[in-house]
């Protein structure tokens, strides 16, 4: 059963992730990419916010398309269709 949304909660579980990274020896850096399978657990559930701490997103999509996101210091709010 899934939890029920209290204080911690953002709205969703997550089922999975899928991280590929790729790392760039002589520039030290990486670029990846990171799947997330998630499972709403509020009725209205019409904005995804995610952790993203030093992280700087390029773009966001699902199964349809680009999706509009903002990434305000730490987070990254991802408006769902």
């Amino acid at each position: 059963a899934a939890p029920r949304p209290g204080a911690f909660s953002r709205g969703y579980d997550v089922e999975r992730y899928r991280i590929e990274l790729s790392f760039d020896e002589a520039t030290h850096s990486f670029q990846g990419t990171t799947r997330i399978s998630l499972r709403p657990v509020l009725d209205a559930f019409t904005d995804c916010e995610l952790d993203a701490e030093t992280f700087r997103v390029t773009s966001v999509h699902d199964g349809r398309g680009k999706l509009r996101f903002q990434q305000p210091r730490g987070k990254l709010i991802v408006h769902l269709r």
